[in-house]
């Protein structure tokens, strides 16, 4: 990949960035910020591609929409054809979309993210790319300078976009604003600077290894894991943290909802599939309030010892999971 005439500008603004006092946030410098729902990284790493939003949303159906609507209307029509990362992680976007909620308390019109993933870029190799540009701000405003060099990188104001901690009510506008400050890219980018996919859980780790082929999971699980020393996620909202698996029954362990009002309600289905018979066992509860756990019982199969099980919450994919038994010596 071509770079930019003054790369070593930008490197330099990066490595004084990498040896200043930013304490739990002192590994952000290092990589760009991208999450996703989990179905839609499914798509990203099978195709080895990050594409913008105007060609996943013609290219892909199935395309899980976290962006709200009133944002994206105001947005430049010309940012929808760049792939957009963040500087850093948990920005007020991700705030206010993450974790599977009632469809009367999404707070942007109705899109959210329930199962979010953070794909890792390495800042370095990304920003001092020839055809990468970045802003100070949020692109969701109209006007926003958009700035491509080493000179306009030095004057980023980091203390603002790292920000990470209470403000006063007047200084709320400009901080909210720099926080979602971006780098894009045009149309699409390899996966070359990819680093690390950073789950929210154990359940939806396992989720991804089941959705993925064989082939994908194999190239990327060295760099899948689940981090919980860092802080990337909210984990205010309903989600699957674990499953528990065996003949007798399912136990899905949920995060409970910090507000009771989020708690539903919500639709579940559940399907069973027996892998020797192929049987499809289904369950469906509208309107249910999730609480902490959810036991399925497992009577009903013929052959429990082998099978697949998928959980959707409002249609939306919550964990998939696979249970064997273990081969006897007899």
């Amino acid at each position: 990949m071509i770079e930019k005439p003054d790369a070593d500008l930008f490197r330099r603004r990066l490595t004084a960035l990498k040896r200043a006092r930013l304490g739990a946030r002192r590994w952000w410098p290092h990589y760009l910020f991208h999450f996703a729902d989990l179905s839609n990284v499914v798509s990203i790493l099978e195709n080895d591609e990050l594409l913008s939003r105007g060609a996943v949303t013609a290219r892909y159906a199935d395309f899980i929409d976290s962006a709200s609507p009133d944002i994206i209307d105001q947005t430049d029509e010309r940012w929808k054809n760049y792939v957009r990362f963040y500087f850093r992680p948990k920005t007020p976007t991700l705030y206010r979309n993450e974790g599977f909620r009632p469809k009367e308390r999404r707070a942007l019109g109705g899109a959210h993210c329930p199962a979010p993933i953070y794909l890792l870029f390495d800042l370095e190799s990304v920003i001092c790319r020839a055809d990468s540009l970045f802003s100070y701000g949020s692109l969701a405003r109209p006007d926003v300078p958009i700035y491509s060099t080493g000179a306009e990188f030095e004057h980023l104001p980091f203390d603002l976009v790292y920000h990470d901690s209470r403000f006063e009510k007047g200084e709320r506008n400009d901080i909210i604003f720099h926080r979602h400050a971006e780098v894009i890219v045009p149309e699409k980018i390899g996966l070359e600077s990819l680093r690390w996919i950073w789950c929210r859980s154990t359940a939806e780790l396992e989720t991804l290894r089941n959705l993925l082929s064989a082939e994908i999971w194999e190239k990327w699980r060295d760099k899948i894991g689940v981090r919980t020393d860092y802080n990337l996620f909210n984990r205010e909202w309903v989600y699957v943290d674990h499953a528990a698996l065996s003949p007798a029954r399912i136990t899905f362990y949920l995060n409970p909802s910090r507000n009771l009002l989020d708690a539903g309600p919500m639709d579940l289905h559940i399907e069973i599939i027996e892998t020797a018979t192929g049987k499809n066992f289904e369950a469906y509860q509208k309107d249910a309030e999730i609480g902490i756990r959810l036991d399925v019982d497992l009577s009903a199969l013929t052959q429990p010892d082998d099978y697949t099980v998928r959980l959707w919450i409002d249609e939306n994919i919550a964990y998939t999971g696979m249970y064997q038994a273990e081969n006897l010596p007899f």
